[in-house]
């Protein structure tokens, strides 16, 4: 058969929640990690390390839950995966032209890189998912 939509969304979800804490813990890593190689010495631990990994984990999720809204509003299953990569990669290309102008970068460039891997990311999946379902 197809697709289970509740294992789908089920799927999603932990991946979500899971991917989100990767991306906090990475973060507290490497903030930690970096002042330590600079010699800086926190007097403000929580601060510094916590509340931005903290951040980036909420950021990760709200972004990632809206690129899935598709999953939950259109009902036919096929089209409501081919919406939540659509959203996913406009939600890419938003971020990087975003990312880009708080940094006086080349607004487009970066947008469109950022979409592109994402595109990559989402090729992988889709491969993966073909062979894994072709076993």
């Amino acid at each position: 058969g197809g697709l289970d939509k509740h294992a789908l969304i089920l799927t999603a979800i932990v991946s979500i929640l899971v991917n989100g804490f990767n991306s906090a813990s990475v973060r507290y890593s490497s903030d930690t990690y970096m002042d330590d190689v600079d010699g800086i010495k926190s007097t403000q631990p929580f601060r510094d390390y916590v509340v931005p990994s903290l951040l980036q984990f909420a950021a990760y999720i709200i972004v990632s839950l809206v690129s899935i809204l598709p999953l939950f509003l259109v009902p036919d299953l096929n089209l409501a995966v081919l919406y939540c990569c659509v959203f996913t990669l406009v939600i890419l290309l938003i971020s990087g032209y975003w990312r880009a102008s708080l940094l006086d970068g080349a607004r487009w460039h970066e947008g469109l890189e950022t979409a592109a891997l994402g595109l990559g990311i989402i090729l992988v999946g889709t491969f993966s998912g073909m062979i894994s379902h072709s076993l």
